[in-house]
Parts: structure tokens; sequence; C-alpha cells
């Protein structure tokens, strides 16, 4: 492990109020590890991206003078001392890319052989089926300059057609000299040669001098006229060197495509309605381009090697990367969607680290997402390399190695129901030996994760491939799927029996980001009980109120102020900043909804609640009570109902699209859980285990969690080997790590 540092220089952000967090003062080292741990809600990602990564950003803005107001960021409420480097920041999840991208596509190298292939190309004639190069001009003039003085040759044409009367033609222009096989041949002395023979047109004798290069100019100017641009210099010694100023072919004269031109059958898309293009076999390019050749490959073999051997010839110094990362048997056609989590995150890493980082802030928020033991240690060499290179880095992470090897930790955490609060900032030495939080007392074995003693259920056996596979029912079982998604296919042919025997199943994964400015009360579906009653009002039948004024998205329901986004931006000072709507303070619906009185309170109050209070308001609403009792047991009942989706931390977001599940999907057989420990401090496991527990011994719900996670790996460990005590000490969470589980996969209680 390597040792914590101290550094001397820090950046020092002062009343730090973004989002929830409580005013605070907090020291981050310049040149150093920092790692920001607590549990969700916290504040981790608002002291990170909120208001560190958004005020370098702010200032790179200043530094660039951007025409553009500086402040069109969303509210920055910091004071900050401190010189801030550039900033990068790599948010939580994997980005949304297109759905149908390529590897190639996503690394940048696809523009790199285009640009490569229109100087290079080897072009492949669908006529003719043969191969020809086009030449810029510039080439050609630079291959003349740099010929040793005093080279001589012959400037050739090669004739498309040599019948005697092509070649009268050309006598009749005045031209008579011809080059049939290795013998010059003067047509005014020895007549027309003999046809069936190749012939060239002889159209001069040249010797490389700095005057001559007005007579190459010419020669090239009438090879145009003659046969389109397509001549040979033919030295003394034999050899030869071809041009072709044409996209035409040389044999045929047909004309050829040198450039990646998009497959016409698919549009460039490569894949229609989740099958693969017939025409271009999903590569995206027309069949005559996949044909061609580019360093002495066809294009369609360079697309589907895989990326060991493609980055041998295109880009040794991202090959290092893909080599490091353990993701060389990619191929550059191999389509995003087609890969696990893991390998979409490590893509995005390796884009990142491609760069020449140095003298940057770089601010990560749990880049181990989808990873294994494996590359979360690769990964973290990586950070500390760019440390040495002088960069900052700030991470947020649950993992407890990346803990231990921090320079610098940085703790945030709840007091009361209220998150947002620094419990903790200082060297990792000191922190693992002597802080009293929560996560120190984890690593030091003085606090544990409880985990209940689960009885084993009723048990189903199913033959998948020629192997038999266990599964209980009715309780929770686990799946590690392989890095590389290599059993993925197991995995989903289970699902697919499953299915078969009549079994429902739900999903969750992560929120959408479609949705991640949803309100949390509507997307929980408790403003649909509410809305019910507050239409019932006498006051609301008086003023002709419809649902559509009862709604975050109609134009009769959202504040007319700020069109429902409850904030709106503001000149101050030359700058754009984003505040709170004066006229609906947030709540993104307009007075005359928002002025309702229901049991005492007006809805702008009632907005204001959490679900624990929105709970015990409406206790006579079945359905709020059903809900809320979901948001209770998966500990998210502290969040205000009026939050919208983007403003929870990851691990919130995942809990909540659960209950949402739970509350759309009805009574399911089947629960599948993908990377529910996302975002979760290994203390949120406990209460998460407690919450699964209760749905499948209450509500008779079989649980499939597929999760490649060390935090899988332990819950793994206490679930296959239940232990009616429980709890984890430091040294079996340790322990774990040296456990290889990866490329299994557990069907047990």
């Amino acid at each position: 492990m390597i040792s914590s540092k101290s550094s001397k220089a820090f950046i020092e952000l002062k009343n730090v109020y973004t989002n929830n967090l409580k005013g605070f003062s907090v020291k981050i080292p310049l040149k150093a590890l920092t790692v920001i741990v607590g549990p969700s809600g916290s504040g981790k990602s608002s002291l990170a991206f909120d208001t560190l990564a958004k005020i370098g950003l702010q200032r790179l803005k200043h530094l660039l003078n951007y025409s553009s107001p500086v402040l069109a960021e969303e509210g920055i409420k910091a004071e900050v001392s401190g010189a801030i480097p550039p900033v990068i920041a790599l948010a939580q999840g994997v980005r949304d890319w297109y759905p149908y991208k390529l590897v190639g596509e996503l690394l940048g190298l696809y523009p790199f052989l285009n640009n490569r292939f229109m100087r290079e190309g080897e072009y492949f004639c669908s006529a003719c089926k043969g191969y020809t190069r086009y030449t810029p001009f510039t080439e050609v003039v630079s291959f003349f300059e740099a010929l040793q003085e005093g080279t001589k040759f012959y400037f050739l044409l090669p004739l498309q057609m040599t019948s005697k009367k092509r070649l009268r033609y050309l006598y009749e222009q005045g031209f008579t000299r011809f080059l049939v096989g290795e013998r010059e041949w003067d047509v005014s002395e020895m007549g027309f040669p003999p046809e069936g023979k190749k012939v060239y047109l002889l159209l001069d004798r040249m010797v490389k001098k700095s005057e001559a290069l007005g007579r190459l100019f010419e020669n090239i100017r009438l090879s145009r006229e003659i046969n389109g641009g397509l001549f040979i210099l033919k030295f003394l010694d034999g050899e030869e060197r071809i041009f072709n100023l044409q996209a035409n072919c040389a044999f045929c004269g047909s004309p050829l495509i040198t450039f990646f031109k998009k497959c016409e059958a698919c549009e460039g898309i490569g894949y229609k309605e989740g099958k693969e293009c017939p025409i271009c076999s999903g590569l995206k390019l027309t069949p005559q381009v996949l044909e061609s050749k580019l360093f002495g490959k066809k294009i369609r073999e360079i697309l589907t090697l895989p990326l060991g051997d493609s980055l041998q010839i295109l880009q040794k110094s991202l090959l290092e990367k893909v080599q490091r990362f353990k993701v060389e048997y990619l191929s550059l056609s191999t389509p995003v969607f087609k890969l696990s989590l893991g390998e979409r995150k490590v893509l995005e890493l390796i884009l990142l680290f491609s760069l020449d980082l140095t003298d940057l802030l770089i601010v990560l928020d749990e880049p181990t997402l989808g990873l294994d033991l494996e590359r979360r240690l690769i990964l973290l060499s990586y950070l500390r390399e760019l440390v040495e290179m002088g960069n900052t880095l700030v991470v947020v992470e649950h993992d407890p190695i990346f803990i231990r090897s921090a320079d610098y930790i940085i703790e945030l955490g709840f007091k009361g129901k209220e998150g947002g609060y620094l419990l903790y900032q200082g060297e990792t030495s000191e922190f693992i030996s002597y802080a009293t939080t929560l996560t120190a007392k984890l690593l030091r074995g003085e606090e544990k994760i409880e985990i209940p003693y689960t009885e084993e259920g009723e048990k189903k056996s199913l033959s998948i491939d020629g192997e038999e596979l266990s599964l209980f029912l009715q309780n929770i079982n686990l799946f590690i799927p392989d890095f590389s998604n290599q059993n993925e296919k197991i995995f989903i042919t289970l699902i697919e029996k499953l299915r078969e025997e009549g079994f429902k199943i739900m999903f969750v994964d992560e929120v959408s980001s479609k949705v991640k400015d949803e309100v949390l009360i509507s997307y929980l579906k408790l403003w649909d009980s509410l809305r019910e009653v507050l239409l019932l009002l006498p006051e609301s039948r008086a003023k002709g109120l419809t649902k559509r004024h009862f709604s975050f998205h109609t134009k009769e329901g959202v504040c007319p102020n700020c069109q429902g986004k409850g904030y709106v931006f503001q000149e101050f000072e030359g700058k754009r900043e984003k505040t709170i709507c004066e006229e609906c303070l947030g709540r993104r619906l307009n007075r005359e909804v928002l002025n309702l009185v229901y049991k005492g309170y007006k809805l702008q109050d009632i907005l204001d609640f959490t679900i624990e209070e929105f709970k015990e308001v409406f206790a006579r609403l079945p359905k709020v009570q059903e809900i809320s009792l979901y948001a209770e047991k998966a500990g998210v009942a502290y969040l205000r109902v009026s939050q919208s989706l983007k403003e929870l931390s990851g691990g919130e977001r995942v809990r909540v699209n659960l209950v949402r599940m739970l509350v759309e999907g009805g009574k399911g057989d089947f629960l599948v859980l993908f990377y529910p420990f996302q975002g979760l401090h290994l203390k949120d496991v406990e209460g998460y285990y407690d919450f699964l527990h209760y749905l499948a011994t209450n509500k008779q719900l079989t649980i499939i969690i597929y999760d490649p996670s060390p935090v899988a790996q332990i819950f793994c460990q206490k679930v296959i080997n239940p232990n009616p005590q429980g709890g984890f000490t430091k040294e079996e969470i340790l322990n774990l790590y040296n456990l290889n589980l990866y490329n299994l996969f557990y069907f047990k209680n």
C-alpha cells in the first residue's frame, strides 16, 4: 500500500452551501489523491462536482475569455481561495452513448482511419476488382523534390485502350513515343506496335533538376487530359512509382470511393432494429470501402481485428492503455450496446487516460463502477501515476482499497436525518488510526456490517447448456457476471427459461437520464393519490381546476415564471447565475395550485415534506402508505418529495428506482437488480440487505442480484455462508479482496 503524504499547497473552499451542504470549510491538497467518502445522500457529489469541479470550470472560462456569461453553471454556493488547476470531471455512471456506436468510433479511431485511408488507401474497383491508389498533387511534388539531383526517369502514361485507332489518334496529336514492355517504340520510325501488348505513352524523359519542376507540372497537366491523371515514374534501375491524381480506377477508369462512405442499406447505422445489417455486416461502411486496403490489409479485416492487433498498426500509444486494462480482445467494430457495463466504463477511462494529463484537477465519481477487482487495482495504479505527473485527483469512492490508498480523506455524513456535514478531513494514516467516523471505524473493525441469518427457501434446478443451476425461490440469489460479458448469455437464457415457465420478472436498473429531472413525488406515484384528493376540494371545484392543473409538465400546471423548472437565470454583475424561482419558490407549480389548502397545509408546504412526513399526514391514503413503506424500508424516506432525481446521489437513485418498480410492477415472481450496490457506502449495504430480505420474505419475491463488484463479493460470502451472529471485521473485508470470485456465478442463498 502507498503511504499517504502531506501536500504543501491546498485549494480551500469556504462556506460551502451547495445543495444540501451545511456551510463548512474544507481544504483539498494539490498534487495528491483525495478520496471523499460517506453514506448515500451525505453530499459527496455536491462537494466534488457541483462545487469544486464547477468552480474550476468557471475559472477556466474566465481564462479563455468566453463571450457568454460565465456563471451559466448551476448555483455554486461557496467561496474559494488558492489556485485551481484546469479541471476534467467524469461523473458517476457511464455516458449515454449513441446506441449503435462502435468501439472504434468511441475511441476516435474512425476519423483517424478515414484520414489515412484518403491519403494512403488502395481503393477497390467493384467493376474490374482491381486496386488503385489515389495521390494528392502535393505528394507528387514532395516525391519529386526528394529525389537525388540528376536522377533520370521516364514519365509514362498507362493507356486504357491500346487499339491502333487510339494510338493513331495520339500520333496525330503529336505523341510518337511509347514503351512496349521494356522497349522504347517510336511510331514515326517503327509503325504501330502489335495489338494485345501492354503499351505506355512515353510522355517525357526527365532528369531531376530544380529547374525541371515546371516541366513536371506540364507533364501532369497533359496526363490529366489524356488519361485522367494516371502516370508512372519509371527509373532506370527498373523501380516504378504509380501516381493517380483522380479517383478513377487505373485499369478500367471506373469511379472509386476514396473516403469512408456510409453503407446505403443501413444509412451507416450498422444495426437495423437491433439486427446486424446484411450488406455491411454491422461495419457501417459501403462494401466497396470494406474491400479496399490500408496498410496492406482490407478495411473489413482491420475493423474486425482484436484491438491488440489493430492498434499495433494504428496507435501504439493507445494500445498500451488497452492492454493495461485488459480489453485488447475487443475489436474496432464491436457495438457499444453489446459491451458489459464494466467494459464501457473501462473505455471511458481509456479515453480520459489517453490524453497527456499534467497539472490538472481531475474529479471522478465512483470510477470503479462495473469493474472487477483486477481492473480496480489497475485503475488505482493509474491514478497514482497521474498524481506523480503533477495532477490533483479528487475521487468519490466507497472501495476500501481506494480509501486506504489515498493521500487525504474527506468524510461527509449525517447529523440526525440531515446530510451534508463535514465529519473529517486529514491525511489517510491519521484517518485510519484515529478518526471516530463511521468509515474509519469500519476499516478498523470497530463497526460491523450486520446481515441477518436467512433460512434457505424452496430450491429449483434449471439446466442451461447441459449445466445444472440451482436457484432458491422466494429468497436472495447472487449472479456475479464475467467482466467481458461472456456468461451474459447464460444469464439471459436463465431469464428466458423462467419466463417460459410462466414466471413474471421485473428488472430494476439505474434511473434513465431521460427522467432525471422528474420530481420525486411524481416519479414515485405519490402525486397520483394526492392529486385525486386535491381535485375534490371545494376550492378546486370553484376554480374549475382539472388534472392538467396538477401536472409538472403542462402549461396549465407549471409556474409561468420558470416554466416548471423551479429556477431561473439572472444577470448579476456581468455573470449569469441560477437562482430559485421567486414565484413558485422552487416548487414548479403555479400559485393557484400551490395555495390550495388540505388538512391545514398549503400545497407549497406539503411539497416540502419528506416522504416520512408525507406518510404521517396522509395516513388514510392506502397507496401513499404502501409507497412510503417501501421508501422507509429502502432507507430513502428522508428525501423531500419536491426533490428532482438529478439532485439525488447515485445510491439514492438506485433505491428510489427500486421503489418505483415495486409500485409500478405490482405482484411479480422475480426481481432482477443490476448493479444494486452502485453508490452505496459499506454501511448502506446493511440497510439495503434488510430491504431485500423484507421483499423476499414478506412479498414472496425471488431476488436475483447481478453485480461484479467487490461489495457484491462481500455480500455473496455472507449469503452463501450465513452466520447467525452476522458482522464483518476489518480482516474479513480485506481477505475478501484476495478471493478470486470472478468468472463464476452463484445461485445460492
